[in-house]
């Protein structure tokens, strides 16, 4: 790893019922805030129930994850934004984690 950093998200366990109200990954990005951190944002949206679904009465697990490469050996912060369906606002939490060349490119999923 001489260019870069594999990062891994991972929503943990979820139930994935077409029932279930769940946060689903859309988009990951990098940006380099300054010359020793890159900033990595990861978005959710939010998943409503369908409600003309037949809903199952047990819980179906399942464990979403993805590995995406950063290309930077710099320290990395990470971001987190909600897109909830019924405004267009966003709400953001953040977290640190550190690691250790200037550019920044999300991976193709």
């Amino acid at each position: 790893f001489e260019r870069g950093q594999v990062v891994l998200i991972d929503a943990g366990v979820i139930d994935n019922s077409p029932c279930a109200d769940k946060l689903v990954f859309s988009d990951i990005r990098a940006q380099e805030e300054n010359g020793s951190v890159v900033k990595v944002i990861v978005e959710y949206e939010e998943q409503e129930p369908e409600t003309d679904a037949d809903c199952p009465t047990e819980f179906q697990a399942t464990r979403p994850f993805r590995f995406y490469f950063i290309e930077s050996r710099e320290k990395l912060i990470f971001s987190e934004e909600i897109q909830w369906p019924s405004s267009s606002s966003s709400s953001s939490s953040s977290s640190s984690s550190s690691s250790s060349s200037s550019s920044s490119t999300p991976p193709t999923a």
